[in-house]
């Protein structure tokens, strides 16, 4: 074997030996490109799967405040485009704890609204909620979309967190539009039906307001058009009117406030600007709220009563449409032309007067 060939086979095997070193060090939880992006300045270690579509340069725009409200099951494409549309050709983040990057392509390429880029963290664990590189990303994001899933995860693994800070700062400082569909939705009102021991049921909530399936606490994000209110969500579905009252039975008995509620059907969104007028999109959505506590019976293995003269609970159901016409105001909880219909509970059961 000739000198130059001896020098060509060292060469190859000194560079096998970088490579492979290159990739036993390389973190595989760290970036999983998806598009036209190019190489991603993020470089921290142990970040959570990043899935990236569109252009890996952060920019600015004429972003729009507001809030969107899904209530699960296939998404609203009108609502979707709203959101787009109030992210004015920006970034978008879509934020889960499980799954992938099902949302990119939908948002970035499927609804005919331009963005500069959609990127999905799935963020799995506390260590990666308080990673710079996670807090730089959602801080830089002119709309951020909370995905399905579990609510019970997202507190647990986000409340406290730089996410939970960054989250903050968009909605209160940037002031760009946020939402969320089932578990996205419901972790963000002020108080949150957590889930965490399984799905509370109308039925046995009514007859026992404590049923270890009625976990409520506060959420972490301090919204201001949805203090005292906790959310619902695959509502008609699911036949959780009853468990809705109940929730809202145990935060006015624990929290002494009058509570109002948000629940969503599926195929169904709430989308409030930032004057807090809620356009709603697809079949429904109902605004529900206590009108008097004074006759609230409440307490563990014992049926739920709560009724008063003129209605102890009054709901309204907005029907929506695919153009947004359908309003309701969360500023001042109204609706024109609106229909409230008056509740009392009696002994477990719900009755309208």
């Amino acid at each position: 074997m000739c000198f130059r060939d001896i020098m060509n086979r060292l060469s190859a095997i000194i560079l096998g030996i970088f490579l492979f070193a290159g990739v036993c060090c390389a973190n595989p939880d760290t970036y999983e490109p998806d598009g036209n992006e190019g190489p991603d300045p993020v470089v921290e270690a142990g970040l959570p799967k990043i899935y990236l579509t569109g252009s890996n340069a952060d920019i600015t725009s004429s972003h729009r405040a507001g809030l969107l409200l899904a209530g699960g099951g296939t998404d609203v494409d009108e609502a979707m485009k709203w959101l787009l549309i109030n992210a004015d050709g920006g970034d978008v983040v879509v934020l889960r704890a499980s799954g992938q990057d099902g949302y990119n392509s939908y948002l970035f390429s499927s609804l005919g609204v331009s963005v500069n880029s959609v990127r999905t963290l799935v963020i799995d664990s506390r260590d990666k909620a308080d990673k710079d590189s996670v807090e730089r990303i959602i801080r830089n994001a002119e709309a951020l979309f909370i995905a399905g899933g579990d609510q019970s995860s997202y507190l647990r693994l986000w409340g406290g967190t730089r996410v939970a800070g960054a989250l903050r700062f968009l909605l209160q400082e940037k002031r760009v539009t946020v939402g969320g569909t089932s578990a996205g939705m419901a972790v963000l009102s002020e108080f949150v039906y957590t889930g965490e021991a399984g799905s509370a049921l109308s039925g046995q909530s009514l007859l026992n307001p404590f049923d270890s399936k009625v976990t409520i606490q506060k959420g972490f994000l301090h919204i201001p058009l949805l203090r005292g209110i906790v959310t619902d969500t695959h509502f008609s579905e699911r036949d959780r009117f009853g468990r809705l009252v109940v929730f809202m039975a145990r935060i006015a008995k624990e929290h002494k406030v009058l509570p109002k509620a948000i629940a969503c059907d599926e195929y169904s969104a709430v989308c409030v600007d930032g004057s807090g007028m809620a356009s709603i999109y697809g079949r429904s959505a109902f605004f529900m709220e206590a009108a008097d506590t004074s006759a609230l019976v409440c307490i563990a293995a014992s049926p739920l009563s709560w009724s008063a003269s003129g209605g102890s609970l009054r709901f309204v159901r907005v029907r929506g449409n695919t153009s947004g016409t359908a309003k309701f105001n969360l500023a001042d909880w109204s609706s024109d032309p609106v229909v409230w219909t008056r509740l009392n509970v009696v002994n477990g059961v719900v009755h309208e007067l």
